[in-house]
């Protein structure tokens, strides 16, 4: 579990990270640098999931299930499904990074809402739903690396 102390409101116990695929961790359908070495990293204090509709067919070559949990969505209804899976992990625990249009539901439901911003672009109103929002997916991961980052931008 993170803790993240955010002062003037209650502490944010993370036990999931919920993350997209394409456009989040990856461009095109390949990983971007440096991503699974920092799951692998975070899998040690939380429970990593890559919850995908997988749209160029590679996350299960590419998502490693020694230490993620990958699930590929059905086409239809994705938006939904991907709010449902959070609320079943217990979405106040759970933080979830996305950027699509199907990522917005999700982003309603969690405890701790990260957008990214990155070569694919972002659904505007994913993008508003986020609690934070970064240009880079490895930026947003090295927060949750070191939480004061997410207290410095959380706190009132």
């Amino acid at each position: 579990m993170i803790r993240i102390p955010l002062p003037g409101l209650p502490d944010l116990e993370i036990a999931h990270l919920v993350l997209d695929f394409n456009g989040t961790m990856a461009v095109g359908g390949g990983l971007i640098p440096g991503v699974i070495d920092r799951l692998t990293l975070l899998s040690r204090s939380v429970s990593i999931h890559v919850v995908t509709a997988d749209t160029f067919g590679t996350a299960s070559s590419l998502v490693p299930a020694e230490s993620m949990r990958l699930t590929i969505l059905e086409a239809r209804n994705q938006a939904r499904a991907k709010a449902a899976y959070v609320e079943e992990l217990g979405a106040i625990q759970t933080a979830a990074i996305g950027n699509g249009r199907n990522d917005e539901m999700m982003m309603h439901k969690v405890g701790l809402a990260v957008a990214v911003i990155q070569a694919e672009g972002a659904y505007a109103k994913t993008v508003a739903a986020a609690d934070m929002v970064f240009h880079h997916i490895n930026d947003a991961l090295d927060a949750f690396i070191h939480p004061d980052r997410i207290t410095a931008t959380l706190r009132i």
